[in-house]
């Protein structure tokens, strides 16, 4: 397995491992362990831009060695390969970090203008780290899954088990986040979506 499948494999396989212990703490304690949402923020963060960079480096040495493609590289034409570094390889990443960030700023005026009532400051972080493993398009599947579940989740709370709990967006923003990791692309295949893969 070569550097840029292992980070791939770590792509996917580490942001679900850790939503699923998230998931597994909030049911028994109901606690979203904010330390493991902040650092799986850093991991995956560092692995996406390792792939950005891995993926330009790679490029460039293959590039470097061909008679032809060498004439694009800096200093022939650095415009050339940079253009065409971003929209293969950084595009994306930009993409869902900005995604995110206004994900977890929109969470956060909620939670202001709720004064606390409908979210916690480690939800906005949960939904910050959801956000940036699933990726984009990825994204429009897990907004409308998470509104699914939360719809159903209190729907059941408040009509069948007659409980009038505060609002719990967490279990819904994990478990969103944990299908479209393991089954979003195919769902973007099936309603035609993938022509939105930046």
């Amino acid at each position: 397995m070569d550097t840029l499948s292992i980070l791939y494999f770590l792509k996917i396989y580490l942001p679900l491992s850790i939503l699923i212990i998230i998931l597994f703490y909030h049911i028994a304690s109901n606690d979203k362990k904010d330390k493991l949402i902040k650092y799986g923020i850093l991991l995956i963060t560092g692995i996406l831009l390792s792939i950005s960079s891995y993926s330009t480096i790679a490029t460039y040495n293959l590039w470097q060695t061909d008679p032809f493609s060498k004439f694009l590289l800096p200093p022939y034409d650095a415009a050339y390969f940079y253009g065409y570094a971003f929209s293969r390889f950084w595009q994306s990443f930009i993409v869902i970090i900005i995604i995110s960030f206004f994900w977890a700023v929109f969470l956060s005026f909620i939670k202001k203008y709720s004064k606390g009532r409908l979210l916690s400051k480690n939800e906005i972080y949960l939904g910050f780290f959801t956000a940036i493993a699933v990726g984009f398009p990825n994204f429009i599947i897990y907004i409308f899954l998470l509104f699914a579940f939360f719809l159903f989740h209190q729907l059941t709370q408040n009509m069948i088990f007659k409980k009038s709990q505060p609002i719990a967006i967490s279990p819904s923003m994990i478990i969103s986040a944990i299908v479209v990791i393991l089954w979003g692309n195919d769902i973007l295949i099936k309603f035609g979506l993938s022509v939105l893969n930046v």
